[in-house]
């Protein structure tokens, strides 16, 4: 109090926007809080919904009839014959007494080769610079400087670009000569000499069958490489040593375009056709050796074409096993490959492939079968055997191999294995969506399960409950029910297996376990799936509807929320204004009013003075 005077207190007016916001807010609580809770529903029917169309899957194999008839099969000598079964095949053993020859594939191979080393490629020009001899192994000096090489200790240098092979006219640079003459300086008995006829270089150590050592840490470039003495055999016979060239020098070049010299073809190779078993094969310019091989591997002619570069050979092998022979060439071919690669017919040399011979006891009267493979699946129905080598062909008899097709019944316990670990899991997962809350003293231990009170899953339950212990009608004999061959229902409401009588079940009567699952319309397995496509059907099952219902719900929804969050928006943004237009007013008024008490009071300051 001032002079008798109040003054005037401020008010908070942004405090009414947001009781305002709160009160219009409560409809997105509430479609928040249904929003939840549809999801948490669907969320635990989508997960129900997968378990039962895993269960659908596993109910699908025990009502196939093929998990009822697997075999097993045995070899008593799997290094001899194997074999396998299909379900189809009788049980039974078979001896197999004898094999006395495997199916081998035919073999092609270059032949009569009139090139010198009897491959495909020429022979090299000697005279020639190293470089421009036509090498199968391109030379390098392994620098800019000159080569070196190193034989029996002694080192040779050369250049690729001035040396040559062997030159009578010019010994200064001939290889030969040079080699030669360091091994005489160094008092060694070796010398080097280059064959035309061969194609081949060759060292040799007369008088001695000590090794020869070729090259050390110091050589430089490839020219032992170039001259294929890295891969030669040492031949010591006759008291000396001699190395010559594993493959003649001028190999093919694989890699190099077939119709151009650069491909070392002893005979050009020229563009056009040719054929293999009929078919027919083309060579243009842009083509090397290894791109032909590639088509007529790829190609219907039935053969498998391979360049050994060891041996400069094109070698053909038969696809298939059996004593057929290679067809090459024909009157239409427009290209000499063939004839470049000394495959033709008449030419080429063939080895012919072998059938298989074997014998079984007590079939085709225990006499020699002949097949053109060694896989035989045309012999006893539903069985295939694998011949592996040949077996009793030696002057003391062996034991016959034993070959058996027994029942295999872990297929089918492990099917129903694997149905009631499902089984399981689903009712397990039914019991804890539906729960009621464990409530205690008034006071709630563990919320009730997200589907409780929903009669649809409680239902579920309980019906495969009972479809799982149901007698199956029309099933003659004792195997009419789970409980009878060894699964029961225990007080969970799950099922537990009796892996003995089982097991003993299956061995001894498999034929009607089959009929307890797989009885049209009555069998287990037939119940239940008709039962779960009613209720996970992707268009009718009920399940399916449900799910579909909250998804739709949801998006319904969560539509809804996003336009109410819009207008709380605006309506915030409006409440906002309203009250701070009103908070302008007011502290306006308030700052008048305080100016008025303030005058007032100066005034009454001035009358108590002037009394």
């Amino acid at each position: 109090m001032i002079g008798g005077v109040s003054s005037s207190s401020s008010f908070d007016f942004s405090a009414l926007a947001q009781i305002e916001m709160a009160r219009d807010s409560q409809p997105l609580t509430q479609m928040q809080k249904t929003q939840s809770n549809n999801e948490l529903k669907l969320s635990a029917m989508q997960d129900l919904n997968s378990q039962l169309l895993s269960l659908k899957t596993s109910i699908s194999t025990l009502n196939s009839s093929s998990t009822y008839t697997s075999r097993s099969t045995g070899s008593s000598n799997t290094g001899a014959a194997t074999i396998t079964a299909g379900t189809d095949a009788t049980v039974a053993t078979y001896k197999l007494t004898k094999i006395s020859q495997l199916a081998t594939n035919t073999k092609m191979t270059t032949g009569n080769s009139t090139n010198p080393g009897a491959g495909i490629g020429g022979a090299i020009s000697p005279s020639a610079t190293l470089i421009n001899a036509g090498f199968g192994i391109t030379p390098s000096n392994g620098g800019d400087g000159n080569g070196k090489i190193t034989i029996d200790g002694i080192s040779i240098e050369y250049n690729i670009n001035t040396d040559k092979l062997k030159d009578i006219t010019d010994t200064d640079h001939s290889i030969v000569d040079k080699i030669n003459n360091a091994m005489t300086a160094a008092g060694k008995n070796i010398t080097a000499d280059y064959d035309p006829a061969t194609d081949k270089f060759t060292l040799i150590r007369s008088g001695s069958t000590d090794t020869i050592s070729l090259g050390s840490g110091g050589d430089r470039g490839n020219l032992l490489s170039v001259l294929n003495l890295t891969s030669a055999t040492e031949d010591t016979s006759g008291g000396n040593n001699s190395l010559a060239s594993s493959v003649h020098l001028k190999s093919v070049k694989a890699n190099e375009l077939i119709t151009s010299a650069n491909s070392n073809f002893g005979i050009s190779v020229v563009s056009g056709s040719f054929t293999i078993n009929g078919t027919g094969l083309n060579i243009d310019s842009s083509d090397t050796l290894n791109s032909v091989i590639g088509k007529i591997n790829n190609s219907s002619a039935g053969v498998t074409a391979t360049y050994d570069s060891t041996s400069d050979k094109l070698i053909l092998n038969s696809k298939i096993t059996g004593a057929t022979s290679i067809s090459v060439g024909s009157a239409s071919d427009t290209s000499n490959f063939l004839s470049a690669a000394f495959i033709k017919n008449g030419v080429a040399s063939e080895e012919i492939g072998k059938n298989a011979i074997f014998q079984i006891d007590g079939i085709n009267g225990g006499n020699p079968i002949t097949r053109n493979s060694n896989t035989v699946s045309d012999l006893i129905s539903g069985v295939t055997i694998e011949l592996k080598n040949v077996y009793n062909t030696g002057t003391t008899a062996q034991d016959p191999v034993s070959l058996s097709i027994s029942q295999n019944s872990n297929t089918a316990y492990n099917a129903i294995n694997d149905f009631v670990g499902k089984f399981n899991s689903l009712i397990s997962n039914l019991k804890i969506k539906t729960a009621p809350a464990d409530v205690e003293n008034d006071e709630i231990k563990s919320p009730a399960g997200v589907l409780y009170g929903d009669s649809f899953f409680t239902r579920m339950k309980t019906e495969m409950q009972l479809q799982v212990t149901d007698i199956v009608s029309g099933v003659t004999g004792q195997y009419n029910s789970l409980s009878a061959i060894g699964i029961t229902i225990n007080s969970s409401g799950e099922l537990a297996i009796d892996s003995g009588k089982l097991n003993s079940v299956l061995g001894s009567n498999m034929n009607d376990v089959k009929d307890l699952f797989t009885r049209s319309n009555a069998g287990i397995s037939s119940v239940l799936s008709n039962y779960l496509d009613g209720i996970t059907d992707s268009t009718t099952g009920s399940l399916t509807q449900s799910i579909d219902y909250f998804t739709q719900t949801n998006s319904d929804l969560k539509a809804r929320i996003t336009r109410f969050e819009e207008t709380l928006t605006a309506r915030e943004a409006y409440y906002t204004q309203k009250y701070a237009a009103i908070q302008q007013t007011y502290n306006s008024i308030l700052g008048q009013n305080n100016a008025l008490i303030y005058q007032l009071s100066n005034m009454s300051s001035v009358s108590l003075f002037s009394r």
